[in-house]
This record gives C-alpha cells, structure tokens and sequence, in this order.
C-alpha cells in the first residue's frame, strides 16, 4: 500500500495533467476541453465501481 501511495498515486497525477494540457490544446473551446478531459476518469471510475461490487475481487492473488 505504501508503494502505491508514494509513487503510483504522484505519477498517475502527473499523467492526468500532461493529458488534459494535451486534450485543451487539441480541443477548440473551453467546454469541449473540459468534456474531453473527463472521459479520462471514466475507466478509473469503472475499475473503482466494479471493485466495490465485488466483480473484480481486489485481493492478494489479484494483485500480485
């Protein structure tokens, strides 16, 4: 868990960043970045929901 939090969640930031000045240099209005941009979280979302509801069991042998 500490792996994760030191360095994973950081990285996953920087990446969301570099991504969405990517989307709002791409995109032609300000709305349209902001719409791109949130599609970005939508499988983070899914992975999240999933894995409360138990259909992707988040435990040891999964993540090893």
């Amino acid at each position: 868990m500490g792996i994760i939090l030191l360095a994973v969640a950081p990285l996953a930031r920087i990446f969301s960043v570099e991504l969405n000045v990517v989307i709002s240099s791409r995109a032609d209005d300000v709305r349209a970045a902001q719409q791109l941009g949130s599609l970005m979280f939508l499988p983070f979302g899914a992975i999240y929901l999933l894995s409360e509801l138990n259909f992707i069991p988040l435990n040891v042998i999964n993540c090893s």
